[in-house]
């Protein structure tokens, strides 16, 4: 099949395909065994357990979405489209995923229990992006960041509200809650809100 990285590479595509078409929980070893013409021993030589897949898989998702994003924000005309595209491009990136997938539920447990590590780095990326955005927006002019009784709100500390005020573009449960147009418009609903705060 090629050097280890090569054949590492090709289980991991292989699995991602098998993932979005019937979901990681229904996708044993053996599935992307067959899919690949090879034994599961030979899998199990790269990743000690299909969980390890999964969790490779979702990094390889999570570097994606941050290419994306980075493109995307960058042909973004103005200083709130790139906090707009932020949320958008990420709650697409979500429901492409995850959308079909029906067992969310035992998904995030599996990811509590392993604690994946790119969980957490998904939702420091999009923080830590926030914050960027707001602070090159105040240096642009273009926002303003409220004040409180101590003073002008830091840029973290303005990032932290508005993320947790989109938490329903970030949550995979929110996927089952809202079918994707209902969903989208939300979200498109509370970043219109929230411009209003910064702008």
């Amino acid at each position: 099949m090629g050097t280890k990285d090569e054949t590492r590479q090709a289980i991991l595509l292989a699995a991602q395909q098998l993932f979005a078409r019937f979901g990681p929980i229904k996708t044993s070893v053996a599935d992307i065994a067959r899919e690949l013409g090879m034994s599961s021993t030979n899998i199990y030589n790269f990743f000690p357990s299909r969980d390890a897949i999964l969790e490779a898989v979702g990094e390889l998702q999570l570097t994606t979405l941050k290419h994306r994003i980075a493109r995307e924000i960058e042909r973004a005309p103005d200083d709130w489209s790139r906090i707009e595209v932020l949320y958008l491009a990420t709650l697409r990136h979500l429901r492409d995923h995850l959308e079909n997938e029906k067992d969310i539920l035992q998904l995030q447990a599996i990811a509590k229990k392993n604690r994946w590590q790119f969980v957490l780095d998904y939702y420091q990326f999009v923080l830590n992006t926030t914050e960027d955005l707001l602070r090159d927006g105040v240096k642009s002019g273009a926002f303003q960041l409220a004040h409180d009784v101590a003073g002008p709100v830091e840029a973290g500390a303005a990032a932290s509200a508005l993320y947790d005020c989109l938490i329903t573009a970030l949550d995979p449960l929110m996927m089952r809650k809202f079918d994707r147009a209902d969903h989208e418009r939300r979200v498109k609903a509370q970043l219109n809100l929230l411009k209003h705060c910064v702008t």
